[in-house]
């Protein structure tokens, strides 16, 4: 997760200042975190890093990414097929930001599905919580900035840094 390795990606920064950088996941986070925003604003100070959206729910740590990033610098990400998961993510407290699915895949811890798989039941898929999360982050902001925050995101940005 970005808020642990921060320090190691500035360095990889620095190193390699052609270097573009997909910060996929936003980080991983996908709930908020104690750091996230200020690990934000340090990479955000790097040009070369875009943050992609695929998997996460969280209207909170989109914000924060558009907040630090500005709209300019992030992508949806669409992760297909894993996007089609149905999953909520929680704080275990033993370790920390989770996942949980009412399914039991194979990569799936059987002693943490049987006590936290009642938290995703009728979870929707992921795709579906990473959209209402996009937008509601995008109707929060300035209405002229909404139709440009929508088109960089789900258009322009990918666009840009893949050359399309």
């Amino acid at each position: 997760m970005v808020t642990a390795c921060v320090e190691d990606l500035l360095k990889l920064l620095i190193d390699f200042p052609k270097l573009v950088v997909v910060l996929a996941h936003l980080g991983l986070h996908k709930i908020p975190v104690p750091g996230l925003l200020e690990a934000y604003k340090k990479i955000a100070r790097f040009d070369q890093v875009v943050l992609d959206t695929a998997m996460n729910p969280s209207s909170e740590v989109i914000g924060m990414a558009v907040n630090a990033f500005g709209s300019g610098r992030i992508m949806f990400g669409s992760d297909e097929p894993v996007n089609m998961l149905r999953y909520t993510a929680y704080m275990n407290p033993e370790r920390g930001q989770r996942v949980v699915t009412e399914y039991k895949y194979h990569w799936v811890n059987a002693d943490e599905h049987e006590k936290y798989s009642h938290l995703a039941k009728d979870a929707v898929h992921v795709h579906w919580q990473s959209i209402i999360a996009i937008k509601k982050v995008i109707q929060s902001l300035p209405k002229k900035e909404r139709g440009i925050a929508r088109e960089n995101i789900f258009h322009n940005n990918a666009k840009e840094v893949f050359g399309f």
